[in-house]
């Protein structure tokens, strides 16, 4: 294995972003170092190093080692174990162990792989978890819970948390041209990734939610106005949250004092996606990056020559 350039998690980041999951994508980082630097760029051939491996839980090693390596492992999904409790009419309390272990006896030990993956698909595509399509699946003769007639009630499904409403407001710094990101620290599901001074009604009620607010907690600035660019929606984790954009017009000089965030950068309209940011807001990107393209009708910001403390760079 040539190793010419190891991207950092940054890059990753970059590369992964607006796909969600971003946990994975570290993971998926540090897993190929660890491979390149304990195991001399060779998935390692035993099930207990893959599990050692960051981010590899049962699941995953046994998957990748199935598919990967022929190891002798089922690999219990969602999937596979909705497939697995319907075969055998199992109920959900009797847990997860007691289904794994009826996976493992099923397995096809001589093309481990290739079994998990058809069990994965069928999963998928036939089994699934409202209106099974039996009719025409290859184990409908077997399955416990079709001749009790309950197949949609094996596994018993789980109460969803309900959906909350969540406001936000984001205001954007364009100076020159250039629009301010802010860097999050380490932590949480968008550790490192990019974004404009945001907050939301989880921090601060409803009505303490304003532009001047965001902007002078996040950035230490003020503005003359704020103009208002979108709106956004997105869902994240059972929250729907509904976002308003601004542009803050004039911002009052000074030194940008990031309370919250680790790094600040200015950046050009063409070189946004090129890092690490959520899909949320790659949406108000896209917004922005009209206006700093002079491709959106409204009236630019009056502003003054910028101090050494705001100028992009």
């Amino acid at each position: 294995m040539t190793t010419k350039h190891i991207p950092t998690e940054e890059e990753v980041l970059a590369a992964w972003s607006g796909l969600g999951y971003y946990r994975r994508a570290r993971s998926l980082k540090r897993a190929a170092d660890a491979i390149v630097d304990e195991h001399r760029g060779r998935l390692p051939k035993e099930m207990e190093q893959l599990r050692a491996l960051p981010g590899f839980g049962d699941y995953t090693a046994a998957a990748v080692g199935s598919i990967a390596l022929r190891l002798p492992f089922a690999a219990v999904d969602g999937n596979v174990r909705r497939v697995t409790a319907r075969l055998f009419a199992v109920s959900s309390r009797e847990g997860h162990p007691r289904l794994a272990d009826l996976a493992s006896a099923l397995l096809d030990r001589r093309r481990p792989g290739d079994w998990n993956q058809a069990m994965m698909e069928l999963g998928a595509t036939l089994c699934t978890p409202r209106e099974p399509r039996c009719p025409v699946c290859p184990l409908r003769r077997y399955c416990a819970a079709r001749e009790l007639g309950k197949v949609e009630s094996f596994p018993e499904p789980r109460p969803q948390p309900r959906t909350k409403h969540v406001d936000e407001v984001v205001v954007a710094v364009i100076r020159r041209g250039v629009l301010l990101l802010l860097q999050r620290g380490d932590g949480g599901s968008f550790s490192r990734m990019w974004e404009l001074p945001r907050m939301d009604t989880r921090e601060v009620g409803k009505r303490d939610l304003t532009p001047e607010r965001v902007l002078a907690e996040l950035t230490g600035l003020e503005a003359a106005s704020f103009a208002p660019i979108g709106r956004t929606e997105s869902t994240f984790t059972h929250h729907r949250i509904r976002t308003r954009l601004y542009r803050a017009e004039s911002p009052t000089p000074g030194r940008i004092r990031r309370p919250r965030h680790v790094a600040h950068r200015w950046v050009k309209a063409r070189d946004m996606n090129t890092l690490a940011a959520s899909k949320a807001q790659k949406k108000l990107f896209a917004l922005l990056r009209d206006t700093l393209t002079g491709r959106q009708a409204s009236p630019p910001a009056v502003v003054s020559p910028a101090p050494d403390s705001l100028r992009p760079g």
